[in-house]
C-alpha cells in the first residue's frame, strides 16, 4: 500500500473513533440526565401494612405471693393418715387427716378378730332381719366386684372393702347385743367394745381451720409471707431474704399439714418504673406469670410503699391462687395499660402542623391521612381515625418511615 493510500485509510479510523466517543459521550449524559430526574422527581421508601394488634404498656418484675395459710400442727407421737388428698378443697370443721398413736395397730388386730368371730356366731336363735339384710347387701357388694373388668382403681377397691369391713362390724355388734348377758357372744362384744373405746382414745381428728385447698409439703416461708404482714414488706428486708425464684418442692413435716385460702392472695413487686411511682390504691392492673403460662388475672393495688425511688406494691387477687400454691417468688408481668386497633409502627406517623399523620402508598403516589393515636409503646401505635378525614383501612401499604418522606416526590417501594 502506497503512503496516500495509508493516509486515507489513517482518516477514515480517526473519524469512526471520533464518532464512537461522541456516542458515548452522548449516552453518558442521557444517563446523567435521567438519574438527576430520577433522582429530584422520586424517592425510594420502605413499606409496610396496616394490621389489627394490641400493644401493652409492659413491665416484668419479681413477685413475692403471700397466702392466707394455717398450719395445723399436732405435739404427739403417731403416724398421720391423709383423710383428703394433696390439693383437695375442704371446708372448715371437715376432717382432713387422722393421727394415730404407735400402737393402734395392736388394737386394731384384736377388733378384727373379734368381729370375724362374733359373725360366726349368727345362730338361728339370734337371727334377725337386720343381719339377714346386712349379709345381703355384703354378697351385692361381693358379687359386682366379681362382675367387673378389674380394671378398678386402688382407691375403689379399698372403699369397697371399707364398705364390707363396716357391714360385717355392724352384724357382729348386733350379734353381740342380742346375746344374753354370760353368754360367749355377748363377752365378746363387751370386749369388742372396751377395744373401740381404746382406739378412739388413740386416735385424734385434724380439722380444717378455715376453708382452702389441703397441702401436706410446707416450705418455711409461711410466716415470713404471713397475711398479718401484708402493708409492712420493704425492700431491703425482700431483697435479704434471697427467696428461690421458681418452683419451691417443699418439706414434709411430721404430723403437719396447712390449708390455704384459695379465694384470695397477694403478690408484692418492688419497682422503680413512672407507672409504679404513680400508680394509686384501688386501682386494678392485669398480672400475667409468664413462669406457668398463666391467663390474665386482675390485681387491685391494695397497699404502696414509696421509699428511695422505688414503688413497693402489694397487689389483691382473687383468681389462679391454686396455680401459684408451690411458689413464694415468681416472675410476673404488670400490664399497666393496653390497647388494640389498628396498629402501626410509630415510625410511620409523622406531625404535620400540629396534626398526625400517616402516608398511604397506591402505585408511585404518596396520599397522606390524618389519623389519632390511641396509644403507643415498644415501636408500635394503635391509631383510629379523625372524624371528618378519610380512614385508614386494614392492610393499607403505608411507608414505614414517614420522617424523611417527601410528598411532592414520586416513589418507588421496596
Amino acid at each position: 500500500m502506497s503512503t496516500k493510500e495509508e493516509k486515507v485509510v489513517y482518516r477514515v479510523k480517526k473519524k469512526s473513533k471520533i464518532k464512537w466517543g461522541r456516542f458515548v459521550i452522548f449516552v453518558l449524559l442521557i444517563a446523567y440526565i435521567i438519574m438527576f430526574v430520577y433522582t429530584f422527581f422520586s424517592q425510594s421508601v420502605d413499606t409496610t401494612v396496616i394490621v389489627n394488634g394490641e400493644i401493652e404498656v409492659l413491665e416484668t418484675v419479681d413477685g413475692y405471693i403471700t397466702r392466707n395459710e394455717k398450719i395445723v400442727n399436732v405435739e404427739a407421737t403417731g403416724e398421720l393418715y391423709p383423710i383428703a388428698n394433696e390439693g383437695e378443697r375442704v371446708s372448715v370443721g371437715q376432717t382432713v387427716a387422722v393421727l394415730k398413736e404407735r400402737d393402734s395397730s395392736e388394737i386394731n388386730g384384736k377388733i378384727q378378730e373379734i368381729n370375724a368371730k362374733l359373725s360366726q356366731l349368727s345362730g338361728p336363735g339370734i337371727f334377725n332381719n337386720d343381719i339377714a339384710l346386712i349379709e345381703s347387701d355384703v354378697n351385692s357388694v361381693l358379687q359386682n366386684l366379681m362382675l367387673s373388668d378389674y380394671n378398678d382403681t386402688f382407691s375403689t377397691l379399698s372403699d369397697v372393702k371399707s364398705k364390707i369391713d363396716d357391714k360385717l362390724s355392724k352384724k357382729a355388734k348386733i350379734i353381740g347385743e342380742m346375746s344374753p348377758k354370760g353368754s360367749v357372744e355377748r363377752n365378746y362384744y363387751d370386749e369388742l367394745r372396751q377395744y373401740e373405746a381404746e382406739l378412739t382414745a388413740s386416735r385424734t381428728e385434724l380439722t380444717a381451720p378455715i376453708a382452702g385447698t389441703v397441702a401436706y409439703k410446707l416450705d418455711g416461708y409461711e410466716e415470713v409471707f404471713s397475711s398479718k404482714e401484708i402493708g409492712n414488706y420493704e425492700s431491703e428486708v425482700l431483697e435479704k431474704l434471697k427467696v428461690p425464684s421458681g418452683e419451691l418442692v417443699g418439706t414434709i413435716k411430721p404430723n403437719c399439714f396447712k390449708i390455704v385460702d384459695n379465694i384470695e392472695g397477694y403478690i408484692t413487686v418492688i419497682s422503680s418504673s413512672k407507672n409504679a411511682l404513680n400508680a394509686k390504691v384501688d386501682s386494678k392492673v392485669k398480672l400475667r406469670f409468664p413462669e406457668i403460662g398463666s391467663d390474665e388475672i386482675t390485681g387491685r393495688i391494695d397497699y404502696i410503699t414509696i421509699e428511695n425511688g422505688k414503688a413497693i406494691l402489694t397487689f389483691r387477687i382473687n383468681r389462679g391462687i391454686e396455680s401459684l400454691l408451690n411458689y413464694r417468688k415468681i416472675k410476673v408481668d404488670i400490664i399497666w395499660d393496653s390497647a388494640s386497633g389498628l396498629k402501626v409502627p410509630t415510625s410511620a406517623i409523622r406531625e404535620n402542623e400540629g396534626v398526625n399523620q400517616i402516608y398511604i402508598v397506591n402505585g408511585t403516589r404518596l396520599f397522606p391521612k390524618t389519623i389519632e393515636i390511641v396509644n403507643s409503646y415498644g415501636g408500635d401505635s394503635i391509631i383510629k381515625e379523625v372524624e371528618g378525614e378519610s380512614k385508614p383501612y386494614l392492610y393499607d401499604k403505608i411507608v414505614e418511615d414517614a420522617a424523611n418522606v417527601k410528598e411532592e416526590k414520586m416513589i418507588i417501594a421496596n
